[in-house]
């Protein structure tokens, strides 16, 4: 079966990804789509998400997540999952790239540019939304 296309524009285009999703935990029990197709996933999900105490999570061979990625969720195969540490005054966030190629993210993959691009996105947010920065930011 050939995975269905999907039209990329903005960030996913420049990255050469199938879908980039910015969520962030809200709280209700129920995931879904919040203001400006910002992804709200539960209370604690993007802990559950990252499996763990690293701020990034790279993977390969996955089913694409609907609740995370939506319609473009049936051709994703790998997928980069990056914590978003916004500000003290707003919920914990997750930044996810997903990719059509199976191996496109894989564990064994540098993180250092995304821990980047996470970092100028969290700035721009703060930015935006006139938000103090966490006590410690990230470099």
């Amino acid at each position: 079966m050939v995975p269905r296309r999907t039209r990329r524009d903005g960030l996913a285009a420049e990255l050469g990804v199938a879908a980039v999703t910015l969520c962030v935990e809200g709280e209700s029990a129920v995931s879904g789509i919040g203001a400006r197709g910002v992804r709200v996933v539960e209370r604690g999900g993007v802990d559950r998400l990252l499996q763990g105490e690293d701020p990034v999570r790279l993977a390969t061979d996955v089913r694409g997540s609907r609740s995370l990625y939506g319609i473009p969720a049936a051709n994703i195969r790998s997928e980069a999952l990056v914590r978003l540490d916004i500000s003290p005054a707003a919920p914990p966030g997750l930044l996810a790239l997903g990719a059509q190629s199976p191996d496109f993210f894989h564990p064994d993959q540098a993180s250092d540019l995304l821990r980047f691009l996470a970092g100028v996105l969290e700035r721009a947010i703060r930015f935006r939304l006139d938000l103090p920065p966490p006590p410690m930011e990230r470099v």
